[in-house]
């Protein structure tokens, strides 16, 4: 790995520095996200991850921690052990995975710096800090954050052949969410390629594939102990089921390196980065000169995108590719603007501009489901919706059953999720001819299609009586209508809910 040198090699590799840069990073991410500090539980938070860190939090019990999702144990016992230091409340949430970003943002200045110097460090960190897609997952609670810290860690503490770290960094980063494999077959192709190309021998290469591939024991035997405890390894339904893996493939990397126009909206300013590593690939590569440091890089990247291309995927997932990205990106930045003069300011107003864009694109009137609203902050706008809502029918119908889908449904029973102050009575969609004072509560985003066949069914029994509407997020009240019905239709509407 190649140091920075003179003064600043010994500035930044003293203890001291390396705490004030991180202190440094973690205030300015609590000044910049101090707007979520309180801000609810949002989406998949609610139905799984909130959900499993509390099961442990009261019972202690990890089997049964992920729910559906078969994801491995160990961020949920995290986020519970913290709230036992710290109190069970959204403030400590929130910290807890700033502490993580901050994290993030300091390995990767530390792996930037170590293998190219101060200027790729602090690029590669701007351009991570000020991504629309970063920025979005550090204000909530999933495993996006977390995974991508680990993998900046495992891959420099690879990089720096400090092998017994690499394998407790690489054993955690499996336990915290199973895809991030991908990560560490990309580092262990990458190392058998090296290999290959230094001429070691048989025996030597396949010892380290051996030893770098430990870290996958104490993942398997989480799902060991899972199917011992629960009956079943993984949730197998959205692992394999793309039939256009070819033009995924390249939708996906247009999308995620380049420019995504579509609703999931991830970003408009990565192309910026992907013609400076383009530009910078190939002179390296007319130059012939060697580029063994970026293809670990470009190897995660590309892996990543490859595996998400056939099975689903969602905006958060391709977060822990960027920080590999930029450090690419860092290094074709400083190598075009040192061919310049004033090289330092022209690329200090180089990322100044590139900040601007990606801010820019951090809000927006999407009119799409919530999970796609996870890409940029408009997240936001759907909670503040939620929250009206809920604060609606808090203040005016108390009493009343209330019928809603998720992420409602789950919101609007717990006051501690931040959405109410006292629970609501959310009862499920069959029980609507039980009750006379009933409440249904439509969002736009959750277009389950359940939900919209129940209400096309259910039209003429139904008023508006509410509307709460925020930079095209949308959620409607219905109030069911009196009515007096037959024992026969009665029957005949309970087997119609049941059917569905």
């Amino acid at each position: 790995m190649r140091n920075s040198t003179g003064k600043t090699k010994i500035l930044l590799n003293r203890p001291l520095f390396s705490f004030a840069l991180f202190f440094f990073l973690f205030v300015l991410l609590l000044i910049v996200k101090s707007n979520i500090l309180r801000a609810p539980y949002c989406w998949d938070v609610l139905g799984y991850v909130n959900r499993a860190a509390s099961s442990f939090y009261k019972t202690g019990q990890i089997a049964s921690l992920t729910g559906l999702t078969g994801h491995p144990p160990l961020f949920f016992i995290a986020l519970a052990s913290v709230w036992k230091l710290f109190g069970n409340s959204l403030l400590v949430s929130h910290i807890f995975i700033l502490f993580l970003g901050a994290s993030s943002l300091f390995i990767l200045f530390k792996l930037a710096d170590k293998l190219y110097g101060p200027r790729e460090a602090v690029a590669a960190t701007v351009l991570l800090l000020s991504n629309q897609l970063f920025f979005a997952q550090v204000g909530t609670i999933y495993l996006s954050i977390p995974i991508t810290c680990l993998a900046i860690l495992t891959v420099y503490l690879y990089l720096d052949k400090r092998l017994l770290l690499y394998g407790i960094s690489a054993a955690a980063m499996l336990l915290v969410k199973e895809t991030t494999i991908v990560v560490l077959l990309s580092i262990i192709l990458c190392d058998f390629f090296w290999n290959v190309l230094n001429k070691e021998k048989f025996l030597f290469c396949v010892r380290r594939i051996v030893f770098l591939t430990l870290p996958v024991i104490p993942l398997g035997f989480w799902y060991l102990y899972h199917w011992h405890m629960t009956g079943w390894l993984v949730n197998t339904k959205l692992v394999v089921n793309r039939t256009r893996f070819v033009s995924l493939f390249m939708e996906n990397s247009f999308r995620y390196l380049i420019f995504d126009n579509s609703a999931e909206n991830v970003t408009k300013v990565n192309w910026i980065v992907f013609l400076g590593i383009s530009v910078f690939i190939v002179f390296q590569i007319a130059k012939r000169k060697s580029l063994k440091l970026e293809m670990i890089f470009l190897m995660i990247v590309i892996m990543n995108i490859l595996f998400f291309s056939y099975s689903d995927d969602l905006p958060r997932y391709f977060l822990v590719i960027y920080p590999f990205y930029f450090v690419l990106g860092s290094k074709a930045f400083v190598f075009i603007f040192d061919r310049m003069k004033y090289k330092d300011f022209l690329l200090s107003l180089f990322l100044a501009a590139v900040v601007v864009a990606s801010v820019m694109n951090y809000t927006g009137h999407r009119n799409t489901d919530g999970w796609r609203l996870e890409s940029n902050m408009e997240y936001l706008d759907f909670v503040k919706v939620s929250r009206w809502a809920g604060q609606f029918l808090e203040d005016n119908y108390p009493d009343h059953k209330i019928i809603t889908t998720f992420p409602l449904s789950v919101a609007y029973r717990n006051p501690r999720l931040g959405y109410i102050k006292k629970s609501l009575s959310v009862i499920p969609f069959d029980k609507f001819d039980d009750f006379e004072e009933v409440l249904v509560v439509k969002t736009y985003q959750a277009n389950f299609l359940f939900f919209n066949r129940f209400l096309q069914a259910n039209k003429h029994r139904l008023v508006k009586i509410e509307e709460f509407f925020f930079k095209g997020k949308r959620i409607i009240i219905y109030r069911k209508k009196k009515e007096v019905l037959s024992e026969d239709r009665y029957i005949m509407r309970k087997l119609w809910y049941l059917a569905q």
